[in-house]
């Protein structure tokens, strides 16, 4: 069995026990609503969820907790990529063959790809990834398939490195779909999965100088700058640098304190 599903069949057993503890929790805030405010660090401590205290205690109306499944988040759905799909075939080729979405993720030589070429690329994603998943936008109707607007994934390392717990993230999104967020919505999601699920301790994100919007996105994410490897890539006729970002696990928990006080 590959790595992939048995993270994948990890997360589901994690969902499951995750949703009775959350029932158990409810129950009890249910009798004993002031003895939640003695255990606030521990609650704050599960997955996906926050807890909002009043200063009389805990407010029936507020005490909300947000939770959602492990493959999607507020607007997205996360797919396994299918490579003998025929569908996901014509999505990963439509990705590598969009210019602009291939020159900002990819510093090989620009020039068109082939459909074998996107399947390449599909089976590099569906089988050797630690994890890589199609994004897309729910169905907007029971019984309709979801639109499918770009890839993400994390590189996996080599058998003699896994000690070292880091992973690479790896994104492409349908120009038609850029700039509405998704792109930072989706990093969210597989941060989340590495530092919770895959027991990473470091990841990292790289990106072009002649894209320097993409640096100040990771950025406001927050991720670090770490370095700048200074004229490294020929683009356009011109050298440009490449910008190295990273996020540690304990500047994610950090984060995510932030975003619930």
């Amino acid at each position: 069995m590959s790595m992939r599903m048995s993270l994948i069949e990890v997360q589901v057993q994690v969902e499951a026990d995750f949703a009775k503890a959350l029932a158990d929790l409810t129950s009890s805030l249910e009798h004993t609503p002031t003895a939640v405010q003695g255990s606030n660090d521990a609650v704050n401590d599960l997955p996906d969820m926050a807890l909002v205290c009043s200063s009389s205690g805990v407010s029936k109306q507020r005490n909300a907790l947000k939770l959602t499944g492990p493959f999607r988040s507020a607007r997205l759905i996360y797919r396994a990529a299918e490579p003998e799909e025929l569908e996901d075939q014509k999505f990963f080729t439509k990705v590598q063959q969009e210019p602009l979405s291939y020159q900002n993720a990819n510093v090989r030589l620009s020039k068109p790809q082939s459909s074998k070429s996107g399947k390449d690329y599909l089976k590099f994603v569906a089988e050797e990834a630690l994890i890589g998943v199609i994004i897309c936008l729910p169905a907007s109707e029971e019984g309709a398939s979801h639109t499918p607007i770009g890839i993400i994934h994390l590189d996996k390392l080599a058998p003699h490195i896994t000690h070292h717990r880091f992973a690479e993230i790896g994104l492409e999104l349908v120009t038609a779909y850029q700039g509405q967020g998704y792109g930072s919505e989706a990093i969210r999601w597989v941060l989340q999965f590495a530092f919770l699920t895959a027991g990473l301790h470091r990841v990292e994100i790289r990106a072009v100088g002649y894209n320097p919007g993409a640096v100040r996105l990771y950025e406001r994410l927050g991720f670090k700058r770490e370095g700048l490897i200074r004229e490294r890539l020929w683009f356009g006729g011109k050298w440009w640098d490449e910008v190295q970002l990273g996020m540690l696990e304990n500047d994610w928990r950090a984060l995510q304190e932030q975003e619930t006080k």
